[in-house]
């Protein structure tokens, strides 16, 4: 291969498309170009989906991709098109469901083979160069001998995928019992939960952050201790395993193992940014300092390997570095004792489980905590704390090290959805530690989003990169941008961010309306169109941005007293009611609204003085009441609940105890 070759991907926005740009493949981005050619040259598509941070998908393009016998196949007998799913989720759901309607298996490197115009008629994941080029050629012979029923299926899987995932909605609007639902789910996934390693039962263990910030918001009468322990266990235990880097903080993305000792070594922002409100909110009612100790390291993770110059948030780092998943993270036995010496290289051999057989791959070891630290402390003749010191030392000095070696590759677009979702924890860990840089952060992180995603007419735009924008944003950008600049709004009362959230709930209401439905397209009316139109509804590791948008308009709705956004948010959680009790933890956000609504509007509003966000600050971060600035001259708080204000007080105590009435 030319090394010098450079294909059309190397005018892209996306870190993951340019990294094919040397590929011989004669690769193009998903738009009118590649797919006027098909139609007019008859060839099918080949619509290749992946992402910056996932193993497979490097090994393929280095093994197929790269590959010029494979490469010049693909080039005669196919239009080639490359895909970043996180630039273009539109599109990786569209195969995705076809990959499930034809019972494969979802995951990336996603590979669909489909007619000029898109619909696809054979979908599947990873491949050998051999099996890839083999297949390629039976399919070349069935497109050119047997047409018409290559068409058809095409025909039945896009009529599929356009029928998948719907959910038939009632033009009524119904009072639904929000307790029982929430009952019902709350206890189906309490017996999924896996109360001695944490997390759900079976691997891989993905870490789910909207599941378990359901059952910290839920209280049930019969079982608190079950909740509580629930949540509590699988966080110490996720930051205790090899899932939680030990050395530079952060979480990677799955666990391979029930043990949470082996990740799947690649770091999101999604999940680091949901983990951080998480572990915020549970320390602000467990007050275990473990739990804030990692979420102000996973904070500072992100700060110093995910953040630019212009307070944005990158999207991921990769498994891989000089081509071996996980080598930046593990270490050897003989390296820590060349590194640290005696006695501190044996204080963090024991306290990390490493040996000299290792525990992962050529003898290396992923770093685990020992739980047992005073007994750890008495072997070597100290106190817990001079042993808790010691190993922090270490700790800096393996950081150093560390970061000496190759690093993972960083994709560094910044995409919209994500940094809202940073901007809301930033505003959960401002709460829960009472540290007002977390809040600055927030606000300027807000800031950088409305100020570069925001194109002329308004409309955010979904990624960012080195000044340039790509791809229109989608639902999932509107309505986890909305969260966050919600909840700076309801922290600081600074107005403009409130503003800025009702703008573009006007937005989504014009362009993602479903006038046949309460809930919302994902794409905006004026995307371009594909074969399928498509919703996103269950809660994933991401929340869906139905069920987020849902809880923003709630929100909203009692911010502003506009009471036909309040009702929107019921309609939309009544489209999705039945599905909710049997939905486990895929469906933990919408049954988080439902919570929402089982309380009660609860409205908590301060009025006079300047002090309007001490006083938010000390009533923490209440689950499900919104709080706003209010018109009186005299500092006062009022809680109001169903439209009914109790007499205004003076104090925070006495505004707690009118919440805790509420709550009741």
């Amino acid at each position: 291969m030319n090394s010098n070759y450079k294909n059309r991907l190397s005018h892209a926005v996306s870190p993951y498309l340019r990294q094919h740009a040397s590929n011989p493949v004669n690769w193009y981005e998903w738009g009118p170009e590649a797919l006027k050619r098909a139609t007019f040259e008859n060839k099918p598509l080949i619509v290749s989906i992946g992402y910056a941070a996932c193993h497979w998908c490097h090994v393929m393009a280095h093994e197929s991709f790269s590959n010029t016998e494979v490469a010049d196949y693909m080039n005669a007998h196919f239009i080639n098109i490359k895909i970043d799913r996180e630039e273009r989720p539109d599109i990786d759901q569209v195969y995705m469901d076809a990959v499930h309607l034809t019972g494969g298996q979802g995951g990336w490197p996603l590979n669909a083979i489909t007619m000029p115009d898109g619909k696809p008629f054979f979908v599947g994941t990873y491949f050998q160069p051999a099996q890839w080029l083999a297949l390629l050629q039976k399919v070349v012979a069935l497109y050119q001998n047997d047409f018409q029923r290559v068409q058809q299926i095409s025909e039945n899987i896009a009529q599929g995928i356009r029928n998948a995932g719907l959910i038939a909605s009632s033009p009524e609007s119904k009072d639904f019992e929000y307790k029982k639902v929430c009952n019902q789910l709350a206890n189906e996934m309490l017996k999924m939960v896996d109360f001695d390693k944490g997390g759900f039962a079976g691997v891989p263990k993905f870490m789910m952050p909207v599941a378990w910030n359901f059952l910290l918001n839920y209280y049930n009468p019969q079982a608190p201790d079950a909740v509580t322990q629930s949540v509590e266990t699988t966080l110490i235990a996720m930051a205790r395993g090899g899932l939680y880097d030990q050395i530079g903080g952060g979480f990677a993305r799955y666990s391979t193992d029930v043990n949470w000792h082996v990740p799947h070594f690649e770091k999101m922002l999604y999940d680091n940014a949901q983990l951080i409100s998480l572990y915020a909110r549970t320390y602000s009612i467990s007050k275990n300092e473990f739990l804030r100790l990692k979420t102000v390291e996973t904070i500072a993770f992100c700060e110093r390997e995910l953040s630019n110059a212009e307070n944005g948030f990158y999207a991921s780092i990769d498994a891989d570095s000089e081509g071996v998943e996980g080598k930046f993270y593990v270490w050897t036995k003989a390296e820590l004792w060349g590194l640290l010496g005696e006695p501190l290289a044996g204080m963090v051999c024991d306290f990390y489980n490493v040996s000299a057989e290792g525990n992962w791959e050529f003898g290396q070891n992923i770093l685990v905590e020992t739980v047992d630290v005073p007994s750890l402390a008495a072997k070597y003749n100290v106190s817990t704390d001079v042993f808790v010191e010691a190993i922090n030392a270490a700790r800096s000095k393996m950081l150093a090290l560390r970061n000496l070696r190759v690093h993972p590759e960083t994709d560094d677009k910044i995409i919209t959805a994500w940094n809202g979702l940073m901007i809301a924890a930033y505003v959960d860990a401002y709460l829960a530690f009472n540290n007002a840089a977390y809040l600055g952060s927030a606000k300027k992180l807000a800031d950088f989003v409305l100020e570069q995603l925001v194109d002329d007419d308004g409309r955010l735009m979904r990624c960012f990169r080195d000044g340039t924008v790509s791809s229109s944003a989608f639902l999932d950008d509107y309505a986890c941008l909305i969260k966050g600049l919600l909840a700076v709004y309801e922290a600081c009362f600074d107005t403009r961010y409130l503003g800025e959230a009702r703008r573009l709930i006007e937005i989504v209401k014009r362009e993602f309306a479903d006038e046949f439905s309460p809930l919302f397209y994902y794409t905006s009316t004026r995307a371009e169109e594909l074969f399928a139109r498509k919703k996103e509804v269950s809660d994933h590791v991401i929340p869906s941005s139905n069920s987020v948008l849902a809880m923003a308009l709630y929100r909203i709705g009692l911010i502003e007293d506009r009471f036909e956004d309040v009702a929107l948010a019921k309609q939309m959680f009544g489209v999705v009611a039945s599905e909710i009790a049997g939905g486990g933890p895929y469906y933990a956000n919408w049954a988080g609204l439902g919570f929402a609504l089982m309380q009660g509007e609860t409205v908590v509003t301060f009025s006079g003085g300047d002090n309007y966000t001490e006083n938010r600050m000390a009533l923490g971060s209440k689950a499900f009441a919104v709080f706003r600035a209010g018109m009186a001259d005299i500092p006062q708080i009022e809680v109001c609940r169903f439209g009914t204000c109790a007499l205004p007080v003076q104090t925070i105590t006495d505004a707690e105890a009118l919440l805790n009435v509420a709550y009741e």
